[in-house]
């Protein structure tokens, strides 16, 4: 819409300037030809759009920077489907997010991460994943209930973390995602990203 308020605000202003050279030839050259007048009506046609595409490449631009994944699409275009949002941008997109760290996931993340645990890999001195919560524990129990998605979305970690440290953060913060977890896990690289496939 803004860009047909500003392309039809252009459109506006030429149409004067033709109105105005068209009087001016009626009153002094009756005889103007009509070919004169189409030329300044298929400029003015021509730098409308001109103008149209340039704006519609500004904001192109603007969207594609205000995110890291150039292939993200916002939260509001899925109208409430959070599940789809998670498997559009960060299933089928996970290539983009592999070898990166989470702190890029985290920047084009729209949605809330309410609590969090960590798994053991085959030493049990180190955890191998991260599951993202996007429900509260109960919220979560009742999504199970009802047979419904959980939305858990799981990282898979390039380098096994000590799990020390995963049960010093869980038992500090009671398992929920704070700006102290959200620093630590961060700086950490993703090797895959999985999410919870119910089997009701």
């Amino acid at each position: 819409m803004i860009y047909f308020n500003a392309a039809s605000e252009f459109f506006y202003f030429y149409l004067l300037k033709v109105k105005d050279t068209i009087l001016t030839f009626s009153t002094n050259k009756p005889k103007l030809k009509m070919k004169k007048i189409f030329f300044i009506v298929l400029f003015v046609l021509v730098s409308c759009k001109s103008k149209q595409e340039i704006l519609t490449a500004q904001q192109e631009t603007t969207k594609s920077s205000k995110y890291n994944n150039p292939n993200y699409e916002p939260l509001h275009k899925f109208e409430g489907d959070t599940l789809k949002y998670l498997q559009t941008n960060f299933l089928n997109n996970k290539d983009f997010y592999k070898g990166k760290l989470l702190s890029l996931l985290l920047h084009d993340l729209e949605i809330e991460i309410k609590a969090y645990s960590g798994a053991s890999g085959r030493d049990l001195n180190f955890s191998n994943s991260v599951s993202l919560n996007f429900y509260s524990r109960q919220q979560k129990k009742n999504k199970i209930r009802e047979k419904s998605n959980p939305l858990v979305l799981i990282i898979d970690w390039e380098v096994e973390l000590p799990q020390q440290k995963i049960v010093e953060l869980l038992r500090k913060n009671d398992g929920r995602w704070t700006d102290e977890e959200k620093k630590y896990y961060g700086q950490h690289i993703i090797k895959d990203i999985e999410m919870v496939v119910p089997n009701y």
